[in-house]
């Protein structure tokens, strides 16, 4: 792209590509847009167009703009550059957490992708619930950030080493035990709230498949209790039925060796031996999806 782009000229083409009449008219929109998140100025407009929230299409077209850009073009920032973007992404979060959750995940996951690659950065599990723990209000983008997190380390899209992404790893092998605390907490605080109770499960689920949580950490959590509490009430609802479900089976998994993983091994089989009743009830309700 040549030649200098306005933040003008970029929201117009982005109300092109969402409200155009004409079919031609959107894709041409949809061209222009890409060759700009190729270009240097998406950096800055992108940041701008966040910061100004002018609609929900230009915010998270914004969002994944930067979370495109740190995933196959972060080698464009000098290093001078990562914690003032650090500290823009999170303050984005900040502000647009109730806008849309698709919104919340792009931002999550430009987080999550720089924190992968932003060495300086240290213990970022730490730093973020250090910094958002305690707020409720910022539990929808704490959760969020938590859970794509280990999702991420292996992304084909980051141009990482096997010494990055092994630091990166046992960094968060090393903070697990805070996740797992921070998660229990949310639990016996807002047990009632279902979004969250399957946010919660979701971000567990993907500690667990990352493979670096200590069986005995699982087995000794209240987390686990829940999770079968939750499979063998009748009016569970399907969304946080199916979520409870694959976080146990991701535990099953979790399970390579009996001696290794005696004690979560144990657990596992009696909670999944008590969901005769609940599979029964299941059956005479026709409920096959549960």
């Amino acid at each position: 792209m040549e030649g200098e782009v306005s933040l003008d000229s970029v929201y117009q083409a982005v109300q092109a590509l969402y409200h155009h009449p004409d079919p031609q008219g959107k894709e041409r929109a949809s061209a222009w847009l890409g060759e700009f998140q190729k270009s240097m100025f998406s950096w800055q407009i992108s940041d701008q167009l966040l910061r100004l929230q002018r609609d929900i299409e230009s915010c998270y077209f914004a969002a994944q703009t930067m979370k495109m850009k740190i995933q196959y073009s972060f080698y464009e920032l000098p290093p001078e550059m990562h914690s003032s973007l650090r500290d823009s992404l999170l303050t984005h979060l900040e502000s647009l957490k109730d806008l849309s959750q698709a919104i919340v995940t792009q931002l999550a996951l430009a987080v999550a992708d720089l924190a992968i690659q932003m060495t300086s950065w240290k213990s970022c599990v730490q730093t973020l619930i250090e910094k958002y723990g305690n707020d409720e209000s910022a539990l929808p983008f704490l959760l969020e950030i938590l859970t794509v997190l280990p999702e991420e380390v292996h992304s084909r899209s980051l141009r990482i080493g096997t010494n990055r992404r092994t630091e990166v790893i046992e960094d968060l092998a090393y903070h697990a035990s805070l996740v797992i605390g921070l998660l229990t907490a949310y639990m016996e605080r807002c047990s009632h709230d279902e979004k969250l109770v399957i946010k919660v499960f979701r971000c567990l689920m993907s500690w667990i498949n990352l493979g670096i949580l200590h069986t005995d950490h699982i087995a000794n959590s209240q987390l686990l209790v829940a999770l079968f509490q939750v499979l063998r009430h009748n009016q569970t609802s399907s969304n946080l039925h199916e979520v409870a479900s694959d976080c146990v089976c991701a535990a099953l998994y979790a399970v390579e060796g009996l001696q290794e993983s005696l004690r979560l091994a144990l657990q596992l089989q009696e909670g999944v031996l008590a969901l005769e009743d609940a599979y029964h009830n299941a059956v005479a309700c026709e409920d096959m999806d549960k």
